[in-house]
């Protein structure tokens, strides 16, 4: 059996393949091949393009979150007698979301997974401490509508995190 070294990765294929079985580069300089070739770069570029608008939806949802959460310092100026507890409780998470929005930038597929956790966590207490009230009132519907509304972002955004690990890992082997 003969075999031929790829040009691009140096990878040892048989000799009747026509692209590397490990990175997809042509093995013989034809003109349909790197046409192919070509056209299969261009479209994991253009996925890569989509999954990174996707990713950076769910960056967005994060710093919303954060804005949003912040705004529970208003509670420490309350006549409340857990208003410092609760401002406390907002600035933790409003800088939780902002540093998972940052860290997303780096290692989105990781930052979006614990964001999700986070919201989960978030949720579930907020449901079960009143699980009367989440399907019966309307702030209780809403609530809940919104936590699937974010839900869904974040789920999309870890997706495409997941396709967009995959397609780098791709164009880092060719």
């Amino acid at each position: 059996m003969q075999h031929c070294i790829c040009g691009s990765c140096r990878y040892v294929n048989e000799l009747d393949y026509d692209f590397c079985s490990n990175c997809g580069h042509p093995l013989h300089n034809r003109s349909g091949q790197l046409t192919l070739y070509a056209v299969r770069q261009r479209q994991r570029k253009d996925l890569l393009l989509k999954c990174e608008t996707n990713i950076q939806v769910a960056r967005n949802t994060l710093y919303i979150l954060a804005a949003i959460s912040i705004t529970g310092i208003g509670f420490a100026f309350s006549e409340l007698d857990e208003g410092v507890f609760l401002a406390l409780l907002s600035i933790v998470s409003s800088s939780l979301f902002f540093f998972l929005g940052k860290w997303s930038k780096r290692r989105p597929f990781t930052a979006l997974l614990m964001s999700i956790i986070v919201i989960l966590t978030y949720a579930l207490i907020a449901i079960l401490g009143k699980v009367q009230d989440t399907f019966t009132t309307v702030t209780g519907v809403y609530g809940l509508f919104i936590t699937i509304l974010v839900l869904f972002l974040l789920l999309r955004g870890l997706a495409f995190a997941f396709k967009a690990d995959l397609v780098k890992e791709e164009m880092e082997i060719m």
